[in-house]
């Protein structure tokens, strides 16, 4: 017994020391959202980018579209990356883990708004409004588990495998700030 408390002892302290003082970790367990049959698309994709920010600490969703019958709906999600860290290597390593948590959050979110979206044609997750891609409900579909898009390359391939819009659907206009 006192060799299972050591070793969960050295596997907790191994965790924070790897953390860099950061105790969240993703993902977290949290609860899938709950939709009422009066919610907006809005509402939805609202509900939706709360749950992956609870979900992922180190991801943010900084915009969030859809049209009124939830036909077209987009996200813009941002790593948050900790700039106290100061030795490069550990930083390095961070940037990795956030961006693979990005890469794995998005994803995920791309099959929660087709799970949650009955009347979806295409839905969007972006990071760059440049490269805004658009996958149908057929594409999202077909993509393999959230967590097989966590390297930047196998994320890069699944959006080259999008649309860049779809055929009659008009993006909004971005941002002018």
């Amino acid at each position: 017994m006192k060799r299972l408390a050591l070793g969960l002892l050295a596997l907790t302290l191994s965790a924070t020391a790897c953390s860099h003082g950061n105790s969240e970790t993703a993902p977290r367990t949290v609860p899938l959202p709950h939709m009422l049959p009066g919610d907006s698309a809005q509402i939805r994709a609202g509900k939706l980018a709360a749950y992956i920010e609870h979900r992922w600490p180190r991801v943010t969703i900084a915009e969030i579209e859809s049209d009124d019958r939830g036909t077209v709906v987009q996200f813009q999600d941002q790593p948050k990356y900790d700039y106290s860290i100061k030795d490069p290597k550990a930083y390095e390593a961070h940037v990795k883990r956030v961006t693979g948590d990005l890469a794995q959050a998005s994803v995920e979110l791309l099959k929660l708004t087709m799970r949650y979206f009955p009347r979806l044609k295409y839905a969007s997750v972006w990071q760059d409004a440049q490269l805004k891609a658009y996958w149908s409900k057929e594409g999202i579909d077909a993509m393999a588990s959230p967590a097989t898009y966590r390297s930047y390359s196998s994320f890069l391939r699944l959006i080259m495998t999008a649309q860049f819009p779809p055929l009659g659907v008009t993006p909004p206009p971005a941002p002018t700030s």
